[in-house]
Formats: structure tokens, sequence, C-alpha cells
């Protein structure tokens, strides 16, 4: 640790945690979730409170880890830490420990693909912090409340249902703006970007405009790096959706190369989609296509397969357009997109898979349509609802 190890001793060992704790949370919360500072603080905390007979501070301690391996993108790790985290709420009765356990795991659940489980965990996060607004008083800088609400828009987005997704973000903005002062900040940031996230996601420009500007905004006030080049990403992908496509392409470029130093991982293979989409729109579709490719890669190899259906969907169209070269492979990310997607419960990528399949090879599927589109009821801005439809009959 960059603060080195203080003589060893009961008195000097409490010291020394709280002294890591606190690096932890403070890097965390201004350099970013992902700095290696964070991994080595809160490990070195947790052998601390090993030595001292795991006195309360042992969950702050997992908590830290457990942010550290999510946005690293370790999301094994990440979901046997928040198991952890669930096991000791459990074993307590300590409603701000439930809370910040059944928001560890409904997250870390979320970008493993499994967005049922996730939102159940997420809803009772939120549904517990309102029967019993308290917050872990080690807490030092996430909302768990917060993190819930804007981390269960883009579940819901996904599932199909863009009023509640858009609600529970303005719930977010709304209990940041409220919530306990010493995490006002830091809530502010984390709402308005995921705000950001759910506009690109949307494709509605002016809406993600807002929430990024507002990310970045406050994120230049309180310093936190991750969230301000997230601010800057989103504010690129929006520009771009707002027809600035050459100030936002250059905006998103320079901002995902700088999330990247911040040393986070989570969302990759998302970013490197918006990024694919201003390349294809520029007309650099091998461009497009190699972060495509990367984006698969990364979530391949990570497990991150939350967007792996949006990202193979969007290969397959890139595909099609690259001047017919890559049919066959194109109608195989369909395919997989169209597998994954029905695994993890994504209707959205879903109904643009089949329109997709329908559109470019002439496959029935109606009968599929027909099936997925009550699911899509909370979704009527969706442009591919009245084609779908029309397929339906």
């Amino acid at each position: 640790s960059a603060l080195g190890r203080v003589e060893e001793g009961p008195l000097a060992l409490q010291l020394e945690l709280g002294l890591q704790l606190g690096q932890g949370a403070s890097v965390a919360s201004t350099a970013g979730y992902g700095d290696e500072l964070v991994e080595t603080a809160f490990a070195r905390a947790q052998e601390l409170c090993r030595v001292l007979g795991n006195p309360p501070e042992l969950f702050f301690a997992v908590w830290g880890s457990w942010t550290y391996s999510l946005v690293r993108g370790n999301y094994d790790a990440a979901l046997e830490l928040a198991e952890r985290l669930t096991a000791m709420a459990g074993s307590v009765d300590d409603p701000a420990l439930s809370i910040e356990a059944e928001a560890a795991l409904g997250i870390t659940l979320f970008y493993r693909g499994e967005l049922a489980l996730a939102a159940e965990r997420l809803d009772a996060a939120v549904e517990q912090y309102r029967s019993a607004p308290v917050v872990n008083p080690a807490q030092q800088f996430q909302h768990p409340a917060v993190a819930s609400l804007a981390n269960a828009a883009l579940v819901r987005w996904l599932l199909g249902d863009e009023a509640a997704a858009r609600a529970s973000i303005d719930a977010a903005v709304e209990l940041a703006e409220s919530c306990e002062p010493q995490l006002r900040m830091f809530a502010r940031g984390y709402a308005a970007t995921f705000g950001g996230a759910l506009g690109s996601l949307l494709t509605d420009g002016t809406f993600g405009l807002q929430h990024a500007q507002e990310a970045i905004d406050v994120c230049d006030e309180f310093g936190s790096q991750v969230f301000l080049a997230g601010g800057e990403m989103y504010k690129g992908f929006s520009q771009f959706l707002i027809g600035e496509t050459d100030e936002g392409r250059q905006r998103l470029d320079a901002a995902a190369q700088w999330y990247l130093l911040t040393g986070a991982r989570l969302m990759r293979p998302y970013h490197l989609a918006c990024v694919a989409r201003t390349r294809a729109a520029a007309g650099d579709d091998a461009g497009a296509l190699d972060a495509l490719d990367e984006a698969v890669d990364v979530a391949r190899a990570n497990g991150e397969r939350a967007f792996l259906p949006l990202v193979l969907e969007l290969r397959a169209r890139t595909r099609f357009d690259a001047n017919g070269t890559h049919h066959d492979e194109a109608v195989a990310d369909l395919e997989a997109a169209l597998d994954i997607a029905r695994g993890t419960g994504d209707v959205v990528t879903q109904l643009r898979s089949l329109l997709a399949l329908h559109d470019r090879t002439g496959t029935d599927v109606s009968d599929a349509l027909g099936e997925l589109l009550p699911q899509l009821d909370g979704s009527e801005s969706l442009p591919e609802l009245d084609h779908a439809r029309r397929l339906v009959g």
C-alpha cells in the first residue's frame, strides 16, 4: 500500500485498518474503482480484519474488493464476493448490510446477464431502503439504493420496459439529490452517468446529453474520474445521435480510452458497440467491425453477457451492410444473439434479431414475434414495433 504498514499491535492494526479502508474509498471515489490501489487497500484491510477477529469493518473491506472485481470485469470473483456479502448480511440483524448486499448481488447478476434475477435483487435493495432508509456507517461514497435504481434502469430497458427504465433513472436522480449528505455528490455523478447510458440505449440523444452533461458538471466538481470519463463517452454518443457526428465521434473515442486508463472494464463491450456505430455511420465498416470483434472477444473472455446479444446483433447488421461479403457470418451472429438473448431475457435484442433474420434471409419469424410482443408493452417508442406488428398481422 502507498500508506505502508503500521507497526504491529492491536491498536496499531486497528489504526492501519481505518487508514486502509479510507485509502480504498478515497481512491475508488476519485481515480476510480478499478485503480490497483483499491485492490491493494481493501485486500490489506481484509487481512487486518482476520488478525483482529473479523470486526464489523470486514463487511466494507469485502465490499470494496467486490467493487474492484466488478469494475475490472472479473465477474466470477465479483459474484463470489457478492455472495459472501449476502452471507455476512444474513448472519446479523442489520438492514443497512442487507441493502448493501442485495445491491451488490443484483448489480453483479446484471452484468453476468441474469436479468430477471438481477431485477429482483435490485428491487429488493430499493424496497428495503425505502422501508428503512439506512446506510452502512462504514460506507464512504457509494449509495446502495441509488446504485440499485441506476443499474435497474438498464436492466428494465433490456427486459423490454422502457417506461420502467425511465422511471428508475428518474428515481435514482431524485434520491441522489436528497440522500445522505456525505454520499450525495458521488450519488449524483453515479445517477447522471447511468442516465447518459440509458439515453444511449434508447437512442434518445437529448435525454442522454442532458444526463451526461450533468455527470460531467458534477464530476468536475468532486473529481470522480471514472464517471467523468463515462459522462464524456455518453455525451459523445449523444452528440452523434443528435447530428453532431464528428465532434461526438471524437469525444467518444477519446473518452473510451480515458475510461480504460482508470482501470475500468465494466461495460467495455457496450462502449465498443457505441464506437462501432459512429464508425459505421462515417463509412468505416472495417473499423466498426474491428471494434465489434473486440467487444465480442471481451464479453466472451470475462463473462459480461448483459450486452453480448446487443453486440452480436449489431455486428450482424454491420456485416450485412459491408458489401454483402459477410453474409454467413452475419446470419451466425444473429442466431447467436437470439439464443443468448433468450437466455438472458433481453427482449429488445430478441426483437431486433428476429426482424433482421426476416428482412435479410426471409425467415418466417411471425410466431416468435407474436410471443415476444406482449413483453414490450412498456416500450412503445421502439421504432421496430410497427414492423413487427405488421409481420404478426
